[in-house]
């Protein structure tokens, strides 16, 4: 959907634009990648598991594993969205960074579901395919007039990115909820790794906690 860029250019100007476009492209290409190969691969593996009465295991087995995957990353953007492009594109980019780390519970959920959209194909359901996407399409859409009523730009980014938590959510649900047990084992692999990205984040936990702290009482 190529439509965002070109209402946040009217609106909001090319500067704008521009700093969204980066974080854009840096966020979801080449995640894009990495979940069209995933998936290129579940999609085969898929249809062997349906005949064999295995899916269920499948499917678990690869949320479990897109989880403690993308859930550090989405951290580390998250925590350091700013910084990290600074360092990377230079300090005019910092603002890219915000965007990144407004976005970036959005492609988490997106890393998570990209790979399991398969399983509307493996179990024949393109119906329920073309209505998430009408629902994502509108969703959008709305968030961004939303936006554009409030007059801010990262306002409007925090709607955008809002709109495609709830969307996401939505289709994790729709996609995993028969082969779990209710909502709780829905976001389990989620809860299992929330720790390990803890671990893995602590340096950076701690060194924020200090500078947040030390620009508090300075």
């Amino acid at each position: 959907l190529r439509l965002p860029p070109i209402l946040f250019s009217h609106f909001f100007g090319p500067l704008n634009t521009g700093l969204y476009a980066l974080s854009d492209r840096i966020m979801t290409l080449p995640m894009s990648l990495i979940g069209a190969s995933i998936a290129q691969v579940f999609r085969i593996h898929g249809l062997d598991a349906k005949k064999e009465g295995n899916l269920s295991l499948l499917v678990n087995n690869l949320h479990f594993i897109l989880a403690q995957f993308s859930l550090p990353i989405m951290g580390l953007v998250l925590l350091t969205g700013p910084d990290l492009f600074g360092l990377i594109f230079g300090a005019k980019w910092r603002e890219s960074g915000t965007i990144a780390s407004i976005l970036s519970p959005w492609v988490y959920l997106s890393l998570l579901t990209s790979p399991l959209s398969s399983l509307f194909g493996i179990n024949k359901q393109e119906k329920k395919s073309f209505r998430f996407h009408f629902i994502t399409l509108i969703s959008r859409l709305l968030a961004i007039v939303l936006g554009i009523k409030s007059g801010d730009f990262m306002t409007t980014l925090i709607y955008f990115s809002a709109a495609g938590i709830i969307t996401r959510i939505f289709l994790l649900y729709t996609l995993t909820e028969k082969y779990n047990n209710g909502i709780i084992d829905i976001f389990k692999p989620t809860y299992e790794a929330i720790l390990p990205s803890i671990l893995i984040l602590t340096p950076l936990l701690i060194y924020y906690s200090g500078r947040f702290l030390y620009s508090d009482f300075s």
